[in-house]
């Protein structure tokens, strides 16, 4: 049985946007002594004065009150300096071991599949150096890639989240403690994140598949003259549809999504019931959580960007030094991604997190909450 989520954390039973309007009360003092008590949906007749948004309580990370996104992206880069410990050990953990065992796969397949390059001269070295992003991106190591980050983000989000909403209330979780609370969801972490692959990869393939019938339809039985001008932009036009189809089909269930892992540990609710909450919490906040999401993956690219790079270059020194070395050097690259990758996922998991509490702040009234349980 998993553990109940901590105070503050469980839905409301009604969501407030729902609510019947209701009569104005008395301000009631709140609970930190600082001002009246606001209501619970911000933006609304009655939220509160500016003086109660500025001077609001802040135990942890954040202030307990609706966040911009800077404060955002601040709390994530604050939450790793407050418990490295519990955000970058399992991280580090985890996908040093699923790394090893990527980059021991990726080097079993390349040496099974690629020609030996042992032995080769100068001009057969710097052939060799050309090669190396095609041994870097073969689809058996991107399918081993793409099986490893799915499993990783299930095992560790989940203990992440449980790490930033303890840090919200100034509170240190240790990794046993977050383990402890996440070890009985963790098939539902696996699930959800395969199910949510799933979603995001259906639709948009489904557009290519359309796309392509439509063209073919277009075609005819007839191959693609290129000698004719017609023929050419009518295939980069229609490529070039279907890629922008797929970025917005791919970017809008991203962001709808994007809470269900932190909504699955946090309310303790089950896979479907963590996307649709997910779908709930994000509608009318679409732009503000792609922007949060959007200057969270810079920051994400430059980090990981900056070590893979470096690895790539020193392997294909390597590789131009020691031509035989070059599916070595490819399962090293491999490796430092990977670990790369473990650098980066507390923070996207951070980002995560406080969006999904300043979502609830916004439309729930968890601040009101939280500072109650912070007060205990």
């Amino acid at each position: 049985m998993s553990a109940p989520p901590p105070d503050g954390w469980q839905p409301p039973s009604q969501p407030l946007d729902d609510q019947p309007p209701q009569e104005p009360e008395a301000p009631a003092e709140d609970v930190q002594g600082t001002g009246p008590e606001r209501a619970p949906a911000f933006g609304v007749p009655g939220y509160g004065l500016p003086t109660d948004f500025l001077l609001a309580p802040k135990p942890g990370i954040i202030p307990l009150r609706p966040l911009t996104v800077s404060e955002i992206i601040g709390g994530a880069f604050a939450a790793l300096r407050a418990n490295p410990r519990a955000m970058f050990l399992p991280a580090l953990l985890v996908m040093g071991v699923l790394g090893g065992v990527s980059a021991v796969l990726t080097y079993a397949l390349q040496s099974a599949t690629l020609i030996n390059l042992d032995g080769r001269t100068t001009q057969g070295a710097a052939e060799t150096l050309l090669i190396l992003p095609a041994l870097v991106t073969l689809s058996p190591s991107t399918l081993i890639a793409t099986v490893v980050s799915i499993v990783a983000n299930g095992l560790l989000t989940g203990l992440l989240i449980v790490t930033v909403s303890r840090a919200v209330l100034g509170r240190v979780a240790s990794p046993g403690q977050a383990w402890a609370q996440t070890r009985g969801r963790i098939w539902a972490l696996l699930g959800q994140a395969l199910l949510i692959t799933l979603i995001e990869t259906v639709p948009p393939a489904g557009a290519t598949l359309v796309a392509t019938a439509l063209l073919r339809q277009v075609l005819g039985d007839r191959t693609v003259d290129t000698g004719s001008s017609g023929d050419v932009l009518l295939v980069l036009l229609v490529i070039l549809l279907v890629l922008l189809l797929w970025v917005l089909i791919t970017v809008f269930l991203v962001v709808r999504l994007f809470l269900a892992p932190a909504a699955l540990i946090l309310e303790n609710t089950s896979v479907a019931s963590s996307i649709r909450r997910s779908w709930t919490l994000t509608r009318g906040s679409f732009w503000r959580v792609l922007g949060a999401l959007v200057l969270m993956g810079l920051i994400a690219w430059l980090v990981a960007g900056a070590i893979g790079t470096v690895a790539g270059v020193g392997a294909g020194v390597v590789t131009v030094l020691q031509p035989g070395s070059a599916t070595v050097a490819a399962s090293v690259v491999m490796l430092a991604s990977t670990l790369a990758t473990a650098l980066v996922m507390p923070f996207t998991a951070s980002v995560a997190a406080l969006i999904y509490i300043d979502l609830r702040m916004r439309k729930e009234g968890l601040d009101i909450e939280l500072r109650r349980a912070a007060a205990q």
